[in-house]
């Protein structure tokens, strides 16, 4: 997919190292991999020769992790093919490090308010104010979408911060909204 149906190429570089930025390595598989650092492209086989030699007792996952980044270098730098800056997905892990922006569509964005349980008596009425509003809001978008205007795209975009600016006393729910 991100090559548009050509053969997967692979880079060892500060791209592949950024993607990997969240990945459990060693301090010292770290150092190795940014030693190796270059800008050339491997096919598959040549990327499995360098990757095997460099780190040879790298765990599967690790391993897997480390080949999923650099083939993704490589995507993220061509010229050739459109690069996606942002995708707005659901929270599936496979659409993770595709994208250096990711959004939720509006559905999952929801979903950790929903999870969310207060026992105080304020708390659930704060959270449920400020669902209404998170929902409201949604069917604010649905109507602009079908009757767009220069007007109300600007006010949408003042009540989106607006919303996501919401401090409301409440801890849990205030560090979700931001």
């Amino acid at each position: 997919m991100l090559r548009n149906g050509r053969p997967r190429r692979f880079r060892l570089n500060q791209d592949t190292l950024d993607c990997l930025a969240t990945v459990q390595l060693s301090k010292e598989t770290r150092q190795t991999l940014a030693s190796c650092c270059n800008e050339l492209c491997l096919d598959e086989t040549e990327f499995e020769k360098l990757l095997t030699s460099i780190v040879p007792k790298l765990g599967k996952q690790q391993h897997k992790e480390v080949f999923d980044a650099a083939a993704i270098a490589p995507y993220w730098s061509q010229t050739d093919w459109p690069v996606i800056k942002i995708l707005v997905c659901d929270d599936a892990p496979h659409y993770n490090k595709l994208t250096r922006s990711m959004m939720l569509c509006w559905v999952h964005e929801g979903r950790p308010y929903k999870k969310q349980q207060p026992f105080v008596p304020l708390h659930r009425t704060l959270l449920d104010a400020f669902l209404k509003r998170f929902w409201d809001y949604y069917h604010e978008l649905l109507d602009y979408k079908e009757n767009p205007s220069h007007a109300e795209r600007f006010r949408l975009e003042a009540a989106f911060d607006d919303l996501f600016s919401t401090q409301t006393g409440y801890g849990l729910l205030d560090k979700q909204i931001v």
